[in-house]
């Protein structure tokens, strides 16, 4: 015989709390302010950083041959203004003399002019209304259309310019030849750098053609005039020397090959790589030198001064 066992009373499983609606309030609020301390803080992007003002620098070093004299360097790079914009105010338009050449439309009664009335005619029996002739009308006809005042013009808006971009230019200390013989020669590197994205154009240039004073041996040579002739005989290339490693190499681009006296003239600049837009760096360039063994007596004493010129325009 099985004990008889009694189950136990049910019993429902406990209810939880169901949050009320100022939990739910709390909680949200805790999560948005915990939140919210990293949302919208983001590290600041090169975007962010401010553009640097344009600068350039340009330097020498003498890799090759004897040194030149360096002449005075100039001063610090200058930034061409851009002349300032005209404002255009435009003048005001008098038309109160259009108005007072303008017929009145509205007529004006006089003292001086008495009214006239029509008087019928006595030849003809008097008409009334009646006997559906015309009635006389009496009186001054009033125009039936006001005049509207003039509309005043709106004046016209001040024309905006587009700002110019900043153009820098600067000029390498000049590079004095008045100790060379025939068969010297030599290399001098230029370093050119920008601290923003720009436009470069050089402009080589000789200058300083100085007679340094007339030996015999220059008198036997018929020359007696006052100026030198070093340059019609100083030979010079300049290139974009790319690898820096002061040869020139396929695909650099020449900037001047030729006679010292070919860069007496200034002219409109060369432009590097075709004027592109450039980044911020340093451009090497190179300038060679050579002064022939056939030179003649003439150019003996005789001194030429060679600089180079940049410009960039920023972009």
């Amino acid at each position: 015989m099985q004990p008889i066992t009694e189950t136990p009373p049910y019993s429902p499983p406990p209810v939880l709390p169901v949050p009320s609606r100022r939990h739910l309030a709390v909680f949200i609020v805790l999560v948005l302010a915990t939140g919210g301390l990293t949302v919208g803080v983001s590290e600041p992007t090169v975007a962010d950083q401010p553009t640097p003002p344009l600068s350039l620098e340009l330097d020498y070093e003498v890799t090759d041959g004897p040194a030149p004299d360096v002449g005075v360097p100039s001063t610090n790079a200058s930034v061409e203004q851009s002349p300032p914009t005209p404002t255009i105010t435009p003048e005001p338009v008098d038309r109160s003399r259009d108005r007072r050449s303008r017929p009145s439309t509205t007529p004006t009664e006089t003292d001086d002019e008495p009214t006239t009335t029509p008087t019928p005619d006595t030849d003809e029996p008097n008409r009334t209304p009646d006997s559906g002739g015309p009635t006389p009308v009496s009186g001054t006809p009033t125009p039936s259309e006001t005049p509207t005042e003039p509309t005043t013009p709106t004046e016209p808006t001040t024309p905006t310019t587009p700002t110019e971009p900043p153009v820098v230019t600067t000029t390498a200390p000049p590079l004095t030849f008045g100790n060379v013989v025939p068969g010297d020669a030599g290399q001098v590197s230029l370093t050119l750098e920008l601290n923003a994205p720009a436009r470069l154009t050089l402009y080589p240039s000789a200058t300083d053609f100085a007679e340094g004073g007339l030996t015999e041996p220059e008198r036997n040579a018929g020359d007696y005039t006052a100026e030198g002739e070093l340059q019609n005989y100083l030979a010079v290339t300049l290139w974009i020397d790319a690898n820096g490693d002061g040869r020139r190499g396929f695909g650099e681009q020449l900037v001047y090959s030729g006679l010292a006296a070919g860069l007496a003239t200034p002219d409109d600049g060369v432009a590097v790589d075709g004027w592109r837009c450039l980044p911020a760096g340093q451009y090497r360039l190179a300038v060679q030198w050579s002064l022939p063994t056939d030179t003649p007596n003439v150019a003996q004493t005789d001194s030429v001064s060679l600089s180079v010129g940049a410009e960039a325009a920023g972009c």
